[in-house]
């Protein structure tokens, strides 16, 4: 019952851009470069948080006035 919730409910929803900022660590360079499959990115290993308020992300999570090395994801 709850599967049939989720995917007739997942009809009524639009994808659409999000952002997650992180502040205070660097990401690795395979976040950037692609491999030799043409993908980059990472992988999060739990839920996280994240915003279509870019303004948001960027004051909030990625906390870009701080100088500890800022980086909105989009």
């Amino acid at each position: 019952m709850i599967n049939s919730a989720i995917v007739k409910s997942s009809k009524l929803t639009q994808a659409t851009k999000v952002y997650r900022g992180v502040a205070g660590g660097l990401l690795p360079d395979s976040f950037r470069t692609p491999n030799e499959l043409h993908v980059r990115g990472g992988i999060e290993f739990g839920f996280t948080s994240t915003t279509r308020d870019r303004k948001k992300a960027e004051e909030v999570y990625a906390n870009v006035t701080s100088g500890k090395a800022p980086t909105l994801i989009e």
